[in-house]
């Protein structure tokens, strides 16, 4: 489950922490006004049934291994995408990990671009991205974490890397880890930038690496100047199991809010979190989710808040998943009222029940438009035995916010089933823009077909009417090894039709990055 790429586990496992290569979160600045649902249109009339898509372009200069983290589109044709590479298709073999921007410029995408100044601080060893954020087009700013080449192989330091005009800069490494931990290891997991070099990213740090114990923490960019770090405020509390980590982060109009989890058992039980701060101002910090359960002491299945999406500053909305007293996975939403205040945290209606009594679930992805206009995906799944083996089956579903507080119910993608013979989907990622004529979410990932290949998925909703899913046209040509998926999409918010999604596909020798976009 949870639907990383092969080669993802390892290029985590070499930080010593999870890459989050496979739920990124998308920082896009969204939409402020509400979406017209009285006179739905069909997708085909909007986009035909290609629902929009170019061919997808495999990025030119990129090592045979690759996988994509993040993509941010802050314009119609402009956005910015972060993956990284290996020399090896399987990402074991000798070399090393190396992180690498992409640009799309006037709706044409750049080829592979490498970050100055990283390779003589890694001399050779791995390097990460995790997420991009663009404030305009042609100034973003990318995080992620590098292993040093000398002491720990474990160590990992944090780094950002920004865009100014259209040009990318030196690598910045993160200063004052050490102030934090002995260990002096850290790594960047997501970042939002509210306007040209004024960015907030967070991640945890390592406080021992054996048995691991790590802790969240955020970090500022003010006028292009790197702040020195922080413990996220509140979660140190929280954090009895020592093991936190923030997975999203979204910032409006000078407020952040951030979701991830924090570990309340020494059994590895955790718990997902909620925070807030503005203008530097932490009136809400780390707390656990409202109305979810305790784990027990002996319950060891994982919460977290996998990512957060801001409609105005103060009202936002985080989703996940958490582990109810029957140790089963459900989906779950929290919506925040006024910057310090959360409600309840809603159970996502049918999420579940759509795999029969025995489902779980989990949302994977955000974007919300409007206060109370949000949509979600990700995975339900349930496990059953098989000729003597325990077979997980998969499915992507969607679900739409309806007013502040409401949801559902939870749909399986419309035309995935048909597509998903091989019972493995998710929706990896999704991203919502809007005019007052034409409203559009994408959603994306995959599907696994017949013969067990998985192949790059996306579907559209065209003023709250969710189309048929479709395989994201012209992938599967160029997934010829069968492990292909879209990893992330982004639409910018004046020009609805104008998405871009990245993600990866596979020949028998490589795992290639590709992006495609739509318009």
């Amino acid at each position: 489950m949870m639907g990383c790429v092969r080669i993802a586990v390892t290029a985590g496992a070499v930080l010593g922490l999870l890459s989050s290569a496979s739920c990124v979160a998308q920082t896009t600045a969204p939409q402020t006004t509400a979406p017209q649902t009285t006179a739905p249109q069909s997708v085909a009339a909007i986009a035909g049934a290609d629902q929009g898509w170019g061919q997808p372009v495999v990025f030119g200069g990129q090592q045979t291994g690759a996988l994509m983290a993040d993509v941010s589109c802050p314009a119609p044709g402009g956005c910015a995408a972060v993956g990284m590479d290996h020399s090896s298709a399987s990402g074991t073999g000798p070399g090393a990990w190396v992180p690498f921007v992409v640009d799309q410029a006037a709706g044409t995408w750049g080829t592979v671009q490498r970050v100055a100044g990283l390779a003589a601080l890694t001399d050779g060893q791995d390097a990460l991205f995790s997420a991009v954020s663009c404030a305009s087009a042609g100034n973003c700013t990318a995080v992620g974490g590098y292993t040093p080449p000398r002491g720990n192989t474990e160590r990992s330091i944090p780094f950002a890397v920004s865009e100014v005009g259209g040009t990318w800069g030196k690598v910045t490494p993160i200063a004052g880890i050490a102030a934090l931990t002995s260990t002096d290891s850290a790594h960047l997991g997501t970042v939002s930038c509210m306007s040209p070099g004024n960015c907030t990213a967070a991640g945890s740090y390592v406080q021992r690496f054996s048995p691991i114990q790590q802790q969240a923490f955020v970090v500022s960019q003010v006028n292009g100047t790197w702040q020195k770090p922080r413990v996220l405020p509140g979660i140190a509390a929280l954090n009895t199991g020592r093991y936190a980590e923030v997975k999203s982060v979204a910032c409006r109009a000078g407020a952040c809010v951030f979701g991830g989890s924090f570990s309340v058992t020494s059994s590895g039980a955790s718990q997902p979190f909620v925070a807030a701060e503005k203008a530097g101002t932490w009136d809400d910090p780390a707390q656990a989710v409202p109305g979810l359960p305790v784990p027990g002491l002996h319950q060891s299945g994982k919460g977290i808040v996998n990512q957060v999406s801001c409609a105005a500053a103060g009202r936002c909305v985080a989703v996940g998943s958490y582990v109810n007293k029957s140790d089963v996975r459900e989906a779950f939403a929290v919506s925040e009222e006024n910057g310090t205040t959360w409600h309840h945290a809603v159970v996502m209606p049918g999420a579940s029940a759509l795999q029969g009594k025995s489902g779980r679930s989990s949302l994977l992805s955000l974007s919300c438009v409007e206060v109370g206009e949000c949509r979600a995906g990700g995975v339900t799944f349930h496990t059953k035995r098989i000729g003597g083996k325990r077979r997980e089956f998969d499915a992507a579903f969607v679900i739409d916010q309806h007013g502040y507080n409401s949801w559902g119910p939870a749909k399986e993608v419309p035309g995935s089933a048909a597509l998903n013979v091989g019972a493995a989907a998710e929706i990896e990622s999704i991203s919502c823009a809007g005019t007052r004529t034409v409203f559009i979410c994408i959603a994306a990932g995959y599907y696994t077909d017949g013969s067990g290949s998985s192949q790059a998925m996306v579907v559209t909703q065209t003023n709250g009417a969710w189309g048929q899913a479709i395989e994201l046209p012209g992938s599967a040509a160029l997934n010829a090894g069968g492990y292909g998926l879209v990893s992330a999409v982004s639409c910018p918010v004046p020009a609805p039709r104008h998405c871009a999604a990245v993600g990866v596909v596979t020949s028998k020798a490589s795992q290639l990055a590709f992006g495609a976009s739509q318009g």
